[in-house]
């Protein structure tokens, strides 16, 4: 059974068995990176059935997915249809971008800074969005210029503002260059960041310099990642479980219907001692 640990979520184990966690006292802004065939993508089920099982109602799932396969068990749970069409992209982050700028002049208006995920989450429930692919998204062909730059001022102008209103992202890619990605200034507003195998170009960016301290291009197995927290002189190494797409629709289908835990777990194991 896993252990919920108050404002955190567990997300995978160390080598010794100890637990790789995610705070949750702030709304995510998570980069994360890794090659086709690393992970990433069960990863990501990981960390957003987490969310649900332990946010329930206070966390609302905004998800774009260009190929529409990897986040496609979590359909019940999303707020909206999962955005797929490459027409729907920047609108739907007008959207978001309008919910935001709302939320802030709620927020005036009321005297408040800042909006506590946890003990705030029922009435401003954290707006998450989810960016499968990103390349696919801001560079996406089928879509103007004018809107791929559109897109990549998006990610700037949210990931700066959204943190106070209790909006976030989960920043999936194999790259974060910023003339394919996303801006670097963007980049750096993404406080967590997990690094899965990947080229040495790539890990090198996102690890901020530090990628002697987390060499993601030596990673020899699907799951492992390397995990930081915002001090990227600091990476904790872990590796994550198996989820099937069936096993993460059946848990995505029950916390869309009920906000309480109905009992559906998963067990874990060490994946090291496998």
């Amino acid at each position: 059974m896993i252990r919920m640990a108050g404002e955190k979520i567990i997300i995978g184990k160390s080598k010794t068995g100890a637990d790789v966690e995610l705070n949750l006292k702030d709304p995510l802004r998570l980069g994360l990176l890794g090659a086709s065939g690393s992970g990433k993508s069960v990863l990501l089920l990981n960390i957003l059935l987490q969310l649900c099982r332990t946010l329930h109602e206070r966390i609302q799932l905004v998800c774009f997915d260009p190929k529409l396969s990897s986040l496609l068990p979590m359909e019940r749970r999303c707020t909206i249809p999962i955005v797929s069409e490459p027409a729907d992209f920047l609108p739907t982050m007008q959207r978001v971008e309008q919910l935001l700028l709302d939320r802030l002049a709620e927020m005036r208006k009321r005297g408040i800074s800042k909006i506590d995920p946890l003990r705030d989450g029922e009435e401003f429930p954290q707006i998450l969005c989810v960016l499968e692919e990103c390349v696919s998204i801001s560079n996406n062909p089928d879509i103007p210029k004018s809107a791929q730059g559109a897109i990549r001022e998006w990610y700037m102008t949210y990931l700066s503002r959204a943190r106070a209103a209790n909006m976030g992202a989960i920043c999936v890619s194999h790259s974060f260059a910023a003339d394919v990605c996303m801006p670097t200034v963007a980049r750096s507003q993404l406080q967590q960041r997990i690094l899965m195998k990947s080229g040495i170009q790539e890990a090198k960016m996102m690890a901020e310099g530090m990628e002697e301290c987390c060499p993601a291009w030596l990673i020899p197995t699907a799951g492992e990642f390397y995990y930081s927290d915002g001090d990227y002189s600091k990476w904790v190494k872990g590796k994550t479980w198996m989820t099937t797409d069936g096993k993460a629709a059946e848990l995505a289908n029950a916390y869309s219907c009920d906000k309480r835990d109905v009992g559906l777990s998963w067990s874990v194991e060490s994946p090291f001692e496998q």
